[in-house]
């Protein structure tokens, strides 16, 4: 399987982590504190949880600003 970059916010890391430990990404989370965080989960196809403080609105499917 070609993972792609392993670096944020290419899915990669994620991709290969996955198919190593069986892992479905479309019901997992990727949860981060960097807008590249919440890209590459969603590259990956899992859903993104974002905590802040945000600077800037964020893709994320949930944001925590905290």
């Amino acid at each position: 399987m070609r993972t792609g970059g392993r670096r944020k916010p290419q899915p990669g890391m994620l991709l290969a982590i996955a198919a190593r430990h069986g892992i479905d990404l479309g019901r997992s989370w990727m949860v981060g504190d960097a807008e590249s965080d919440v890209e590459a989960g969603r590259r990956a196809g899992c859903r993104t949880i974002r905590v802040g403080p945000l600077q800037a609105p964020s893709r994320a499917d949930l944001v925590v600003d905290r």
